[in-house]
């Protein structure tokens, strides 16, 4: 008997290893030739040969000789000639491994025939050789054992590696399964998540062998159609099952070919996933070392997801926080600006107050008017300073405002803001062209606000032309609308156009446009306070273009 090749095959080939067993065992058992011969094709039809058939000589056979891709391997026993195997071998198979398996099954097999009574066989002691073969056996399962545990050892250090490294939650599943799948006879896994009545696939790795499997698994497999399945995702214990090919009855049941169920629920800090189900197309009993190694490799799985997920989490955070520091920056900014109009813009009405207060104080009134004109003036710049500070407060105001979201038809906002700029186009030749304006989500009033400031700056700033021209067009791109307003009035220098859009920067003078310098300010605020953009371009001259960004989402 030879025990050392099985064991230098075991290593070189570990892909034998489970029928190499299996044939120990198997022929072990056997108490004739016939058996020995029902064995062996048992072990290899179909998985490895169409049919075999053993010739012992002497006109003994136990079946009808193959034909196509014959493969005629000795039987010995002892180095005494017994017989010939003939197989006929699956084409597609590697033929190197094929004639390794095949040399191993034919020693075994010869071993296991020279014990047996029959033609010509040789005279052996049964009872040392038998104590030879059980000893062999012990050392083959020793072996097979050890080889599989350095395996699966290696597996989750690989899968450690990788569930250390990858973010994708999708791509830890499939790399989970398959390594569970290289470490199992041939199946194939599916990652399946509850939704409403179906279970949703969301990762399958491996053939399933059937249309009719692929197609359930695609279609969704109904909620409760599977007893494992629901058992296990609602007691959050794994769950083993042993199905004989035939216990559905029907065997074009997506099932009918599957030969073994493990159901592995999937939890991510506590909170129930889905299910990671391995099934198996040949009969297997799951042994403990079988369930440890499913249920650690999903221990492991759970592992990763949620380190996956706290990174998530600080991404967010840090992105929460970048955010949060670019309005920093931004009320940084307006603080400057609103430090300069107290010092500057504020000041100067009320020093245009005091001094004409004074003036009108010395003087007597008189036919020249003066004390009228300096009264105008006093009256001038006390306006003006109350429609900075009011416009300032109106600033302040939309920081801290709540925004009410719900679907703004700007077609009807822009209608209601042209009714109340009406007054202002009075004596002008002006003409608006308004496209097809979509609605937006957000809140009416702000949104009223913004179109007000726009428009009304539209109308200010082509004053000096003959013939006015105001466009509003939107055009949705993505996931957001593009509102544009234009105009052929005075236009700006573009490499100002940052300042437009901060309190009281203004690029014109007092005296050619009036205003605070706020209101462009404040739309930027709103349209921020939204999830959008804005930003403007011009030149002298030449026009302007004011364009807001508003998220759909």
């Amino acid at each position: 008997m030879q025990s050392a090749p099985f064991l230098q095959a075991n290593q070189e080939h570990p892909e034998v290893e489970t029928l190499l067993l299996e044939a120990t065992e198997r022929l072990g058992a056997a108490r004739s030739w016939a058996d020995v011969g029902q064995a062996l094709r048992d072990l290899l039809v179909p998985r490895v040969a169409s049919a075999c058939w053993l010739d012992l000589g002497e006109g003994w056979a136990d079946a009808a000789p193959p034909e196509a891709h014959e493969w005629k391997v000795p039987l010995r026993c002892r180095g005494e000639p017994l017989g010939i195997l003939h197989v006929a071998a699956h084409p597609a198979l590697d033929p190197a491994r094929v004639g390794t398996l095949l040399t191993l099954l034919a020693d075994r097999a010869g071993a296991e025939l020279g014990l047996l009574a029959g033609p010509g066989a040789p005279e052996a002691d049964s009872v040392l050789e038998r104590a030879v073969e059980a000893r062999t056996l012990q050392f083959f399962r020793a072996s097979s054992e050890l080889a599989a545990r350095n395996r699966a050892l290696e597996a989750f250090a690989a899968l450690s590696r990788e569930l250390a490294t990858e973010t994708d939650e999708r791509r830890l599943v499939t790399r989970a399964q398959e390594r569970l799948l290289a470490l199992l006879p041939e199946g194939v896994s599916a990652y399946l998540e509850p939704e409403g009545d179906l279970w949703r696939l969301r990762s399958l790795v491996g053939d399933p062998r059937s249309e009719a499997l692929r197609e359930t698994l695609e279609r969704g497999v109904p909620r409760g159609a599977l007893a494992t399945l629901e058992r296990a995702f609602a007691e959050g214990k794994a769950a083993f099952e042993g199905v004989v090919p035939d216990r559905h009855g029907d065997p074009a049941h997506p099932l009918a070919h599957v030969g073994a169920l493990a159901v592995l629920p999937l939890s991510v800090g506590g909170e129930a996933r889905g299910v990671i189900a391995v099934a198996i197309f040949r009969q297997r009993t799951w042994q403990e070392a079988d369930r440890a190694l499913l249920v650690t490799a999903v221990r492991q799985l759970q592992t990763g997801l949620e380190r996956s997920e706290a990174l998530a989490q600080v991404a967010r955070q840090h992105a929460q926080l970048e955010a949060r520091a670019g309005e920093l920056a931004d009320l940084n900014r307006e603080l400057e600006a609103f430090s300069y109009s107290v010092s500057h813009d504020l000041r100067a009405p009320l020093r245009h107050i005091a001094g004409f207060a004074d003036l009108a104080r010395g003087l007597p009134p008189g036919p020249d008017g003066r004390l009228e004109r300096y009264l105008d003036h006093i009256a001038t710049a006390a306006a003006r300073m109350s429609a900075l500070i009011e416009s300032l407060l109106t600033h302040a105001r939309l920081g801290r405002q709540e925004v009410r979201r719900v679907n703004v038809d700007l077609a009807a906002l822009v209608q209601g803001v042209r009714l109340e700029l009406a007054p202002d186009e009075e004596g002008r030749q002006v003409t608006w062209q308004v496209g097809a304006l979509p609605g937006v989500p957000g809140d009416p009033g702000l949104l009223r606000l913004v179109l007000q400031n726009l428009l009304s700056n539209a109308l200010k700033y082509t004053r000096g032309r003959e013939h006015a021209v105001i466009s509003v067009t939107a055009e949705v791109t993505g996931d957001e609308v593009l509102l544009a307003v234009s105009d052929n009035g005075a236009g700006f220098d573009p490499q100002y156009a940052d300042r437009l859009f901060t309190p009281f920067g203004r690029l014109h003078r007092q005296e050619d446009f009036e205003g605070t310098g706020v209101g462009l300010a404040n739309v930027r605020r709103i349209v921020t306070r939204h999830g959008g953009r804005v930003w403007a371009e011009g030149r002298p001259g030449e026009g302007a273009t004011f364009f807001v960004a508003f998220p759909l989402g």
